[in-house]
Parts: structure tokens; sequence; C-alpha cells
């Protein structure tokens, strides 16, 4: 690589290829959960189903988005950005998945405090109840609790779990 040459970054070449792998997995999910709705197996409606899906992906576009900064940081630096990604996947889904549970629990527990112990505190009572999209329970979906869930999701349980 001479100096006036950018960095070649495989990570960051097959990134959108990752993403519409991702996104059509994220569609046959959906159409199996569809199917399953009409067989009764599934309680949930597309709708709620979708905006939970939709929480997952949104974590894992952080965490695709975080593997092609350091995979370019890596390149920058001359070393193999996919050696280091394939001998560090299988504790980053594992160390992942414990940290997501912990920060999940942990958010959970300070918006159920908080709305408790504040009622006056309306934003805190979508974060209390993740799952749910509405204070009427199943039925009951609205965009802003969906969004306060979105946020929560990805940037409060999602990014502190891929940074640890």
């Amino acid at each position: 690589m001479s100096a006036g040459e950018p960095p070649v970054c495989p990570v960051v070449k097959d990134f959108l290829a990752r993403q519409g792998i991702i996104a059509f997995a994220g569609l046959v999910f959906l159409g199996w959960t569809w199917v399953r709705v009409r067989r009764g197996l599934e309680t949930r409606d597309v709708r709620t189903f979708a905006a939970d899906t939709s929480k997952q992906a949104g974590q894992q576009a952080m965490g695709g988005a975080m593997m092609v900064v350091l995979g370019h940081k890596l390149a920058e630096d001359g070393f193999s950005p996919l050696a280091w990604y394939g001998a560090l996947y299988p504790f980053e889904i594992v160390l992942t998945t414990g940290f997501t549970g912990v920060f999940r629990r942990l958010n959970e527990a300070l918006a159920l405090h908080i709305s408790t112990e504040k009622p006056w505190l309306s934003w805190a009572q979508p974060l209390a109840n993740v799952g749910q999209y509405g204070p009427g329970g199943r039925s009951d979906f609205r965009c802003s609790w969906y969004a306060a869930q979105l946020l929560q999701a990805t940037l409060l349980i999602g990014l502190p779990a891929r940074l640890c």
C-alpha cells in the first residue's frame, strides 16, 4: 500500500452485504411469524412483532457500524480486520448477549423505579414496559412508546453492551 492509497478493508467492503443479509433474514422471520399468527401459534400481531425485531435490528446495526469503524482503523494501522473479527467473534457473541441482558434489566429497573416514585415523569413509563407499546396493553400501539423503546434498545442497551 502506497502513501496515497486508502487502506483496503474487507470488513468495510462487506458491510452492506452483511446488512442486506440481516434485512433479508428479518423479512423471512416476519413472514414466518405471519404464518404462525395465522395458525394461532403466535400471540403477538405482526405490527408488534415488527417493532420488536426492528429494535433488535437497531442493535445489530450499531454493532455493525462499530465493526466498520474499528475495522477501518485496524486496516489503516496495517492489521487484518478479518483476522481480528474472526478471532473475536465467538467471544463477542457471548459477551454481547450477556451484557445486553444486564443492561436491559438495569434499564427496566431504573425506569420502573422512576415511573413509580415520580409518576409525573411519563417518559419513563415506556422504558419500564419493554415489548408493550402503549399503556392499554397488547392492542394499544403508540408510536411514541415504540420510538422511546427503539432509542432505549439501541443507545441505552445495545451501545453499552457492545462497548463492554
